[in-house]
């Protein structure tokens, strides 16, 4: 089973999930891509 891990830049959120993605998405909306410094966002 596979784990995934993230949180946010400053460290004060963290989270653990357990399973398979069952959607990844890129997103190019302006939010995503302002909060991102990219092109685009991978949002599991």
């Amino acid at each position: 089973m596979a784990k995934t891990t993230g949180g946010c830049l400053c460290g004060n959120i963290r989270y653990e999930i357990e399973g398979e993605p069952f959607r990844m998405v890129n997103c190019h909306c302006d939010d995503c891509r302002k909060v991102t410094g990219s092109a685009y966002a991978t949002n599991l």
